[in-house]
């Protein structure tokens, strides 16, 4: 039986399915024709009367030449510049984030805490008295006092008192010394440089207190203007510090990132919810957007004097605006009369990050592909330098994440410590940003043993974003650690024994 088969390798071409059996030429038509209509999907099961009677139904885009002449669902060019008309979000592509709309509500794009941790690290002694000093001098003001005999009145308790290291004023009662007692605490700014107090044992007569250092309005402008010149240059040289590089840029790029953040969250509301009157921005308006969303629900509008036969009259056909109104129209049509035969269009641009970039970006807390956000530098695999841009962290504060992304999922091993931006501005190719990160490298997980448990770095399930080995990274811990739970089973068990 064996000896009678005649294995052979297909000849390739459009007839090879049909050498032999019809004209060579009519067999390269149908099989050219064959691959020709399998790009359409589900064609297959589709009815050919059925599919013939769509086919002569269907709308093309004359009249519509801005419309026409691409392979992919939009043209480029177009999508470029509405890219940058619309996309003016903090996410991947400068897609819209909830923080661009609630950011100052929750605090999630805003790294205060950084920023603060940064400047007391590099702040100098000097410039702490600089400062003080400064606050003093833009709060002078003397004060003023009753004395009833047992009980001073404040009717100002004056300002900028101490400054310099200047003893507390001189007080007379009626002409009597009494000795007055300032607020000497810069962090209790209710006090600070402030009269206190005054004691004094004798009788009634006229308060007199004098002003604190300096010779009053206008005159302080200049004192003023003084300390501010000797700050800029106490922070120039913490700036020009050999050993304050690092700390210096990484504060800095925490400063940019929060005016960033804080561009976006006031443009985002601007747009969703109006009138914001600070920044104005006319570039583009919600109810355009609607519109637009809107239009699918129109197509089949077809009767007299309804949606379709609208907007078809009042459209400007001589913009492109006009004719892709127009042609969205005839493509939802096109599309419910191919659904009634089983073919589904393949124009959806996906409007979700792949599935890999969900993961990376929901364990790392970051990914490149942003407009706007932090640069870091990379070296590509061709040895080519590069400057992606990644998304702005979140900075939460509470999650505890076990997980990391490198390349597939990763398995922390080791102990945490404090995260920030500094592995993107460090040109990490895969920075993890996290308030905590993991210390050292971590392992792969394990090999399932048995079918029913699941690879992760194989088949992802749940989806990410309800998977708790991607959440723990972005939400506060929902389940016990190990050692909570060993904790709480102890904790259990001696209250069941005690009751």
């Amino acid at each position: 039986m064996a000896d009678e088969l005649n294995f052979q390798v297909q000849a390739k071409g459009f007839d090879s399915y049909l050498y032999g059996i019809i004209p060579n030429n009519q067999a390269i038509a149908a099989g050219a024709f064959s691959v020709s209509m399998q790009q359409v999907r589900n064609i297959e099961k589709v009815e050919t009367p059925a599919f013939a009677k769509v086919v002569y139904n269907m709308e093309g885009t004359n009249e519509l030449p801005s419309t026409n002449g691409t392979d992919i669902p939009t043209d480029p060019a177009l999508a470029t510049a509405a890219q940058n008309i619309y996309s003016l979000g903090s996410g991947v592509a400068g897609t819209f984030t909830t923080s661009n709309f609630f950011g100052a509500m929750s605090g999630l794009p805003y790294p205060l805490k950084n920023i603060y941790d940064n400047i007391k690290i590099l702040e100098t002694t000097n410039l702490k008295t600089i400062y003080q000093n400064l606050y003093l001098a833009v709060t002078w003001q003397q004060a003023t006092a009753t004395y009833s005999g047992s009980t001073f009145t404040y009717t100002n308790r004056g300002g900028g008192y101490g400054r310099g290291g200047v003893a507390a004023p001189t007080v007379t009662v009626g002409g009597n010394p009494a000795t007055a007692i300032i607020g000497t605490d810069p962090n209790n700014i209710a006090t600070y440089g402030k009269i206190v107090s005054i004691t004094y044992s004798g009788g009634a007569g006229v308060v007199v207190i004098d002003p604190p250092p300096g010779s009053g309005w206008p005159a302080m402008n200049t004192v003023v203007q003084g300390y501010i010149d000797q700050a800029n240059a106490e922070i120039l040289s913490i700036k020009n510090a050999t050993q304050n590089s690092i700390r210096v840029n990484l504060l800095n790029t925490y400063w940019n990132v929060t005016g960033t953040a804080l561009k976006h969250e006031q443009r985002a509301r601007f747009h969703a919810i109006t009138p914001v009157p600070i920044p104005y921005n006319s570039r583009i308006g919600s109810s355009l957007t609607v519109f637009v969303d809107a239009i699918p629900g129109y197509a089949s509008s077809t009767e007299p004097n309804m949606a379709v036969q609208t907007l078809e009259n009042i459209t400007d056909r001589t913009t492109v605006g006009g004719q892709s109104v127009v042609a969205m129209l005839r493509e939802q049509r096109n599309k419910q009369r191919l659904a009634e035969v089983g073919i589904e269009l393949d124009n959806n641009i996906p409007d979700t990050l792949d599935i890999e970039q969900e993961k990376q970006l929901m364990l790392n807390g970051t990914i490149p592909g942003a407009l706007e956000g932090i640069s870091g530098v990379s070296t590509n695999i061709d040895g080519n330098v590069s400057t992606p841009i990644y998304t702005i962290p979140a900075n939460p504060t509470c999650p505890q994440p076990y997980n990391y992304y490198d390349n597939g999922l990763k398995i922390i091993t080791g102990n945490y410590v404090p995260g920030g931006i500094q592995p993107i501005l460090n040109g990490d190719p895969n920075p993890i940003v996290n308030p905590n990160s993991p210390s050292g490298p971590g392992v792969d997980p394990a090999a399932p043993i048995n079918p029913f448990v699941i690879n992760q770095n194989v088949n992802t399930f749940p989806a990410p974003t309800v998977n708790s080995d991607y959440t723990g990274s972005t939400l506060c811990p929902s389940t016990y650690s190990v050692n909570e739970a060993v904790d709480n089973v102890v904790a259990c068990n001696c209250d069941c024994w005690v009751k």
